[in-house]
């Protein structure tokens, strides 16, 4: 396809990239999304759509760079399709806290303010610079533990503070 041709659906290099990054972060989300289709504990749920969240975004950097790095600028300078991104994960941990309020499992809190809560714990798993850098530190062998095992370790915390009854 001509150089022409692309700037007929796009205004700009920079509507390009946004494009691009607006689909990575909907297949993320579609993968988020895919790990809450089994039928069981809201406990299993939000810890499944978590270590989904973090693998994926993980498997980005490692097999996409070029993506990579979009998508890191594109966080850094607070892109609109970042933003609507962050929202709807927000969105979706706000469903699962509620979801897990009404059957029992979970304590009675406000939902958007533990959503935000839980998202902003997560950074260094999702977040592309962060993660990054926690990928190369355990690539060279600093004698931590696996990243998984880290999240496992804040998992177990997140939901020990969310347990109905872990007052």
């Amino acid at each position: 396809m001509s150089q022409a041709n692309i700037y007929r659906y796009f205004s700009s290099k920079a509507s390009i990239n946004e494009a691009i990054c607006d689909r990575l972060v909907h297949q993320i989300e579609s993968k988020c999304r895919e790990s809450l289709v089994q039928d069981d504990s809201f406990i299993e749920r939000l810890k499944r759509f978590i270590l989904e969240y973090h693998r994926t975004v993980k498997s980005s950097i490692i097999k996409e760079k070029r993506l990579y790095d979009m998508v890191a600028v594109a966080m850094d300078e607070h892109w609109s399709v970042v933003q609507g991104h962050s929202e709807r994960i927000l969105d979706l941990l706000k469903v699962l806290i509620e979801q897990g309020i009404a059957s029992g499992e979970f304590r009675t809190v406000d939902s958007y303010k533990m959503a935000k809560a839980v998202h902003g714990s997560l950074a260094v798993f999702i977040y592309p610079s962060l993660l990054e850098h926690e990928i190369n530190d355990e690539e060279s062998g600093s004698g931590q533990d696996s990243l998984e095992e880290d999240l496992g370790q804040l998992l177990d915390l997140i939901l020990h503070g969310l347990i109905s009854g872990g007052k």
